[in-house]
């Protein structure tokens, strides 16, 4: 839930959320994919819709990475929570080692940098 995200960036002072970035996992992206943007919508994404309600902006850098598709068979809740297999652990693994090196770019060279080297399909 993002109501505790204006407490938390005032008990880090942190003044501008253009200094966070906010890391969630994406059904509406393939899997092992990684996507960075400035700001944007919350994407049918029910963690970002409250997290963009509690900061009352849109403008929050976030970092998505791909757990999709969904399959047609299973609830997106049932979906979301089940285990991955051994395959879809290694490629999960995987985009976490990518999404590392792109949490380093963002802080030495910013995140259009990042965007432009990590923004993967």
């Amino acid at each position: 839930s993002g109501e505790i995200f204006p407490e938390v960036l005032y008990s880090f002072n942190v003044e501008k959320v253009s200094d966070i970035i906010v890391v969630y996992d994406d059904i509406s992206i393939p899997l092992g994919s990684l996507r960075i943007k400035k700001r944007g919508s919350d994407g049918g994404h029910n963690g970002m819709k409250s997290i963009i309600n509690a900061l009352g902006t849109r403008d929050i850098p976030r970092m998505r990475i791909g757990i999709g598709p969904k399959p047609f068979t299973i609830s997106t809740a049932d979906y979301v929570l089940s285990e991955f297999t051994d395959d879809e652990l290694e490629t999960i693994f995987s985009v976490l080692s990518k999404a590392i090196e792109a949490f380093e770019v963002i802080l030495k060279d910013g995140i259009d940098k990042a965007m432009s080297l990590y923004n993967t399909s």
